[in-house]
């Protein structure tokens, strides 16, 4: 994802929570100050821990409702909601976006500026020391609790020149998959705007042509094995939201943004219940 102000941002996924922390810096004077910022933001998964001290930032445990269900949803625009975790956790999602500053050494948690405080930091928690992180092996992607995946305005020959034992992964370009050699061992995620890459959606719902455009997307993502997720799909009018989002499920889509989180919760409880 791309902040509005343009900035690259990160995000992650992972199995059974996702927690994306999108990056924001001032300035990227070089690509080795890129590089390192990717390399040090992260979004780190507990799926089992109860609570995690991060420094001076403390995140307590949450309890979970015991007929929560996971659904393919990244909760979208975390700023709007009072508690951003626990609202996504206990809706489901498996997904959110936190967004982070890097402020000299440090990683500081904030949507803006002036909310900013040494207080909230992130770089106090290691991930790669205890073995969390996905990363490859001999060649072959090994999947664990938590995949680092570099989005926005991340230059992919970053990635791809890493150590052959990298553990952070691409973003790919949905749209234009065929032009770079964007497989599972450089590349997790393959995403793209669906206002911007299949366009417009009529009253009526996706024209055939835009259906056949999204099904060789989903298709030419999961031949390399990449997972496949959309963003900045229409809100309104409600029934032609309700339309694309079933069809994108129907069609094998990974993840997919959100932000009205108890409007997916319904969305995936009425979908559950019909197909039961």
């Amino acid at each position: 994802m791309v902040s509005k102000n343009g900035v690259p941002r990160l995000g992650v996924r992972t199995n059974p929570y996702i927690f994306a922390f999108g990056m924001t810096v001032a300035a990227i004077s070089s690509i080795a100050l890129m590089f390192a910022a990717i390399l040090a933001t992260t979004s780190m998964i507990w799926p089992y821990t109860p609570e995690v001290q991060a420094g001076s930032l403390h995140i307590r445990s949450y309890s979970v409702p015991d007929d929560t269900v996971p659904i393919p949803c990244h909760s979208h625009n975390d700023y709007w909601k009072a508690e951003p975790l626990t609202s996504a956790i206990t809706t489901g999602c498996i997904g959110i976006e936190v967004d982070v500053w890097k402020v000299r050494d440090e990683l500081m948690v904030g949507h803006a500026e002036d909310e900013l405080s040494t207080e909230k930091t992130l770089t106090s928690i290691t991930t790669s020391s205890k073995g969390w992180l996905s990363h490859v092996s001999d060649g072959e992607f090994v999947s664990r609790p938590i995949t680092v995946v570099a989005t926005g305005e991340t230059k992919f020959r970053l990635v791809k020149e890493a150590n052959p034992s990298h553990d952070v992964f691409f973003d790919a370009p949905l749209k234009s998959l065929s032009r770079g050699q964007y497989d599972n061992t450089n590349s997790y995620y393959a995403s793209t705007s669906f206002k911007k890459s299949i366009g417009k959606v009529p009253k009526k719902g996706l024209r055939p042509t835009q259906l056949e455009l999204i099904r060789d997307q989903i298709s030419q993502a999961h031949i390399r094995g990449l997972m496949v997720r959309y963003w900045g799909m229409p809100l309104l009018p409600q029934n032609v939201r309700r339309q694309v989002e079933k069809v994108l499920l129907d069609e094998g889509v990974d993840v997919i943004n959100v932000d009205d989180l108890q409007g997916a919760k319904r969305t995936f409880a009425e979908r559950r219940h019909s197909n039961d």
